[in-house]
């Protein structure tokens, strides 16, 4: 599953054929500008920079910054919008408790969140780049089964006009409309 997800993203390359989303190839995609203003590079791979793909990969690194830093990786959002994507991973009450807020360190030797909430820092960047295609990882690996359910409820509906693929083994996850394939099934 973790090769489709490289796979779709462009991180490999396919043996043979041609991948398509629609009947564009993955490298071929054109971005708007709304898209690019979004994007953040860092979550992206080199070979698919400058498309509208946002891969949250299985590991979130937290780069030594403050919480501001980490979520906009070299983008501005306003604090409204931070908090707006905070909330909707449920991190917005965690953030207003750190000592210095949105800028308080994180990283090592720094404020350490734990693999639950590094998994919704890596939502919340993929919230505010707002691509039209994401890609995720075990997006819920580290979070409990309640929180998971909550969190991309809400998510499914603020996503519903963008094509999400989800790579996990958590069938709770698959909610109602969406499209399931398994892949021990092709």
């Amino acid at each position: 599953k973790s090769t489709l997800i490289a796979l779709l993203s462009g991180q490999l390359q396919a043996n043979s054929g041609v991948i398509q989303v629609g009947f564009i190839p993955v490298g071929f995609i054109p971005e708007s500008a709304d898209q690019s203003a979004n994007r953040a590079s860092d979550s992206i791979s080199d070979s698919t920079a400058g498309q509208p793909l946002a891969l949250m990969p299985q590991r979130i690194d937290i780069i030594k910054a403050p919480l501001r830093d980490n979520l906009c990786l070299n983008h501005s959002h306003s604090d409204a919008a931070l908090m707006a994507a905070l909330a909707l991973v449920e991190l917005d009450q965690w953030a207003e408790n750190l000592p210095q807020g949105l800028d308080t360190w994180l990283g090592d030797g720094e404020w350490q969140p734990s693999g639950g909430e590094c998994k919704r820092l890596g939502l919340a960047r993929i919230i505010l780049m707002n691509p039209p295609i994401i890609l995720l990882d075990e997006p819920a690996a580290g979070m409990d089964a309640a929180l998971a359910r909550r969190i991309f409820a809400r998510l499914a509906e603020h996503w519903q006009h963008k094509l999400v693929v989800a790579n996990t083994h958590d069938r709770g996850l698959i909610l109602d409309g969406q499209q399931v394939l398994e892949l021990d099934r092709i």
